[in-house]
């Protein structure tokens, strides 16, 4: 099956990036040949995404705008959705209707997979005659519900979707409100790992006790309570490694924090998952203290890793995640005070730094008492390999494809 991969992000430097490379890999080892067409600034360098692609790329210069973010703080400079005017979009979406249209000609895929329930899968929906599958990476489900005239457009360009795929449980009721689409055509299929690359390790014994963050450096991602829990802990030993970038003054912000607490913290950057892997396995906690999160493929590479971690009580996880890590001890849920970044002037910004403190001191004191950290072996129903049968069995169905009324390709804009 010819597949056609749609993207509007950088696929290096978010974790719809991430995972979208992580399907690709694991389709071409089944045999499926792919394309893709992601986006770009023109200061970035195009990704090999693992398949053939064309690099959809915006300069200020030529376009006079950036690439639009699925996050409103991405970890490169990009413009904001709720801000997009109709100028902006016709720009936009004239650019990526092209790129789409060579694709479909020169490869004719079988299937496109629009990675995003957003603007773009709206546009391969409605302007090509290929069976469109939607997938839900959970940032977009926060674009749509703030902005309710994106909202109002993507609901109708997504109505023919043959599927949609989703990150966990929670997240179906979800998507069959916002789009008013039938829950009996939602798939859960989550997120995943790669063995070869996340696997366990041998850390040094502390001290120092080595703690790791993999994400942006933003507000949005709880650095701010996390550094000041981190401040309390003993200051016998432990370090912490900040992998991630961030922009402009809340980036400059928090590290300043970080430096008036005289915390020992090491920013190693944007890490490329081998790079990630092996700072995992020198490891011995992994710390995500995110207000929000979709699923958080961060802390199932953390836990391929044989990570303990301790991350936020957020429903996609909880929904997905084996109990078998939760049982063993190898996961702490710290239950959330707000779905919002809140600083210390909130009445419960000090509660969740207790607990925050709380969790982090207790895996501390058991990897100090023990001299090892959990370090259980996951199991296939969180590897990419596993996930990707799932969905390789969903697209190869003879039901697939039938009953949304397509039958021809559109050329107006």
């Amino acid at each position: 099956m010819r597949l056609l991969h749609v993207l509007g992000q950088h696929p290096a430097k978010t974790g719809s990036g991430t995972s979208t490379r992580a399907v690709i890999r694991e389709l071409k080892k089944r045999g499926h040949p792919q394309f893709a067409v992601y986006g770009l600034n023109a200061d970035q360098e195009p990704v090999d995404v693992g398949c053939a692609y064309e690099a959809v790329v915006f300069s200020e210069e030529k376009d006079g705008q950036l690439l639009f973010g699925m996050s409103d703080t991405m970890p490169y400079d990009s413009l904001r959705f709720c801000d997009m005017t109709a100028g902006q979009y016709k720009r936009w979406a004239r650019k990526f209707l092209r790129a789409i249209r060579r694709a479909v000609q020169a490869f004719a895929p079988d299937v496109i997979i629009g990675h995003h329930l957003h603007l773009l899968t709206a546009l391969a929906e409605k302007y090509t005659d290929v069976p469109v599958v939607g997938v839900c990476h959970g940032t977009d489900l926060a674009q749509l519900r703030g902005n309710a005239v994106h909202r109002a457009h993507v609901r109708k360009g997504l109505a023919g979707l043959r599927l949609i795929v989703t990150n966990s449980p929670t997240q179906v009721e979800e998507v069959a409100a916002l789009l008013a689409y039938p829950k009996e055509r939602i798939r859960v299929l989550g997120g995943g790992y790669d063995p070869a690359v996340f696997y366990p390790g041998t850390p040094p014994a502390p001290p120092p006790y080595e703690i790791v963050y993999a994400g942006k450096i933003s507000e949005h991602k709880g650095l701010r309570p996390l550094y000041h829990a981190l401040a309390r802990l003993p200051q016998d030993g432990w370090r912490l490694t900040v992998a991630g970038t961030g922009e402009g003054e809340e980036t400059e912000r928090i590290v300043a924090l970080g430096e008036a607490l005289r915390l020992p913290i090491r920013y190693a950057g944007f890490l490329e998952q081998e790079a990630l892997a092996s700072l995992y396995r020198r490891s011995h906690l992994f710390v995500l203290p995110s207000f929000a999160e979709g699923l958080s493929l961060a802390t199932l590479e953390a836990l391929g890793a044989g990570l303990s971690c301790v991350v936020m009580d957020w429903p996609n996880l909880c929904a997905f995640l084996p109990q078998a890590f939760s049982l063993a001890g190898q996961i702490t849920f710290v239950e959330r005070v707000a779905d919002q970044p809140i600083d210390a002037s909130h009445p419960d910004f000090f509660v969740l730094v207790d607990r925050l403190q709380e969790a982090i001191g207790k895996n501390r004191s058991k990897m100090f008492s023990s001299g090892s950290s959990t370090g259980i072996i996951p199991t296939d129903e969180i590897t990419w390999a596993g996930r990707v049968a799932c969905l390789e069995s969903w697209i190869t169905d003879p039901a697939f494809g039938k009953g949304n009324g397509k039958g021809e390709t559109k050329n107006n804009e």
